[in-house]
């Protein structure tokens, strides 16, 4: 007798652990849309909630909120978006979602890591905005701080709060010079490889070209001797241990220059004893630059 009893208990809790799972799930035979109320809007919502972290109120109600959190569902995973729950976006909802958010999640960097802008026509979006409002035109070189990102969109910190910019304008890894601070940064996959005081071209005559270059691993040399005209005419031949060019067509590039003082290295000297153009860096920070380029990688100059 007490078997039979034992077999209930168990067939009953089978069955609530069954109804439960159920009374979880999102029902997607009938399209939800803004409007609508329901016992179903509440499991929209939830999902929502556990999916996009929108902190929902699960009132059944089918309003604004909702609408503008299925939308950015539906960005995120790259379907029609319209703010329709019909049967594509209620079976992603419906998925188990674990492994595209531990995938999204392998995105996050650590607390102080930036991004910085690569195109002169980068737009950053309203995040809250389920018209894609553009709250922000960042120029070329800008700094954002990084938030979370996934294949098509960043998610920054602005001012105002955050907003999205897409990842084809922003690069992750880059080596950025900053012509007014004369400062060289590396950042590789999110770290700071390279941070170094620089001298720049000469202001006003020889002026190292601002832009968006590309340095190939290829074009790097040991022991090059660099040859040119100083403004008087006359030749000048110089000795460097590490040669990385970026713009190889006007020989324009990153190396050391051991006939400078460390006290050279500061804001100012570019102002009135600037290179013919090259990045001019100390010999142990261009040593360290060459060893780490063991890729292609992105360079910015900015002013």
């Amino acid at each position: 007798m007490w078997i039979k009893r034992i077999l209930l208990v168990i067939i009953i809790l089978f069955s609530i652990s069954i109804n439960s799972v159920k009374a979880d799930g999102l029902n997607c035979s009938n399209t939800l849309r803004r409007g609508n109320t329901g016992n179903n809007v509440k499991s929209l919502q939830r999902k929502l909630n556990n999916v996009m972290d929108c902190d929902l109120d699960v009132d059944g109600v089918f309003g604004r909120e909702t609408y503008s959190c299925v939308v950015k569902f539906q960005k995120k995973y790259k379907l029609s978006v319209d703010g329709v729950v019909g049967k594509q976006t209620c079976g992603k909802l419906n998925k188990d979602l674990s492994y595209e958010e531990d995938s999204y999640d392998e995105l996050e960097l650590r607390d102080g890591n930036y991004l910085v802008v690569v195109s002169k026509n980068a737009k950053i979006y309203d995040i809250n905005s389920t018209d894609a409002d553009v709250i922000e035109r960042p120029s070329f070189g800008e700094i954002y701080k990084y938030i979370s990102g996934d294949d098509n969109w960043y998610k920054v910190e602005i001012d105002d709060g955050y907003g999205y910019i897409k990842t084809s304008n922003i690069r992750t890894t880059f080596i950025m010079v900053d012509i007014s601070d004369q400062r060289l940064q590396y950042m590789k996959h999110n770290e700071v490889v390279v941070d170094t005081s620089v001298v720049t071209g000469m202001m006003d005559n020889h002026d190292t070209p601002v832009g968006y270059y590309v340095i190939r691993k290829a074009n790097k040399q040991r022991g090059r001797t660099l040859r040119g005209t100083n403004d008087d005419g006359s030749k000048y031949s110089a000795y460097v241990e590490y040669w990385m060019p970026f713009i190889t067509s006007r020989g324009i590039g990153f190396h050391d220059a051991s006939w400078r003082g460390s006290s050279e290295f500061n804001d100012s000297t570019y102002m009135y004893d600037g290179s013919h153009g090259c990045v001019n860096m100390p010999s142990s920070e261009a040593r360290k630059l060459y060893r780490a380029l063991t890729y292609d990688e992105d360079v910015i100059i900015r002013e």
